[in-house]
């Protein structure tokens, strides 16, 4: 049930969020229109994301990659991170084939191509949330992935390890900075920093202001129509000291504003590695 999956946060927060996203959910998934998946977010952000857990992984195929969606909502970002492997292992099988030119080689392209009509990949895709609302759509959205009811502080139910690659958009604006700092612990435990491979995460969300030494936290002003959505707008230089500290390596950090949401919001890729650093 939801419950166990809410056990840590507070009772008032729980029944807030939980009853809003029930609600919410239909609205939610309908704003992800060809406008919306046309944003650099999504053409430019997730593709060079992905590509990152593949050179990270030293060696993996697009189609053994894992990558773990903490809040995934609706399912939108995996939906994207999907076809974006797809697309990369029927590129790899195709030049392969060329490079080749037997039989072996033809067959997997073949089957590769008729894996990637459907526009899924064979790569293990994950999503936790803990909207059971939410998480209905994603299942529909994206039918090859797992999707599980979760808590983004507690991924206890994932091995060290697990994953080449995860990420975490527009949820830390719901939460405390004890509770971000909860969630990028158990984010570091779960990628594969310590087999030899860089785990890689992606961070994404909605900031005080573009100043990356911004501490100041401030009251999420949402526009009329998203009015009983509540979050908190952490400092850019909150959540980058939060990631550091949690011991991750900062690969970028920019901010660009969202003109139909009239706010700021923060991307920032790390990757788990045993010497922490600022590279921006």
């Amino acid at each position: 049930s939801e419950t166990k999956a809410t056990h840590s946060y507070s009772k008032v927060v729980v029944v807030v969020m939980l009853s809003m996203y029930k609600a919410f959910a239909p609205k939610y998934a309908d704003m992800m229109t060809e406008t919306e998946l046309s944003k650099p977010l999504y053409t430019e952000t997730l593709p060079a994301f992905v590509r990152r857990c593949i050179t990270n992984s030293r060696g993996k195929e697009p189609d053994a990659i894992s990558v773990l969606d903490v809040g995934c909502g609706t399912g939108d970002m995996l939906a994207v991170v999907n076809k974006c492997l797809s697309s990369i292992s029927s590129a790899s099988s195709a030049e392969s084939k060329n490079d080749d030119g037997n039989s072996s080689s033809s067959s997997s392209s073949s089957s590769s191509r008729s894996n990637n009509n459907q526009g899924n990949s064979k790569a293990r895709l994950v999503g936790i949330d803990l909207s059971d609302a939410m998480l209905e759509i994603a299942r529909k959205r994206v039918p090859n992935a797992e999707f599980k009811l979760g808590d983004c502080r507690d991924l206890t139910m994932f091995k060290d390890d697990e994953f080449n690659g995860a990420i975490s958009s527009f949820v830390m604006h719901h939460l405390s900075e004890e509770d971000i700092a909860k969630s990028l612990q158990h984010l570091r435990r779960v990628l594969n920093g310590s087999l030899g491979g860089s785990g890689t995460l992606l961070v994404t969300s909605w900031v005080h202001n573009d100043d990356k030494s911004s501490t100041t936290s401030s009251i999420i002003e949402y526009p009329e129509q998203y009015k009983d959505v509540k979050g908190t707008n952490h400092g850019f230089g909150t959540l980058i000291r939060l990631i550091v500290a949690a011991g991750f390596e900062v690969k970028s950090a920019t901010a660009e504003h969202d003109k139909d949401m009239g706010m700021t919001y923060a991307t920032i890729v790390a990757e788990n590695v045993d010497e922490v650093a600022c590279e921006f």
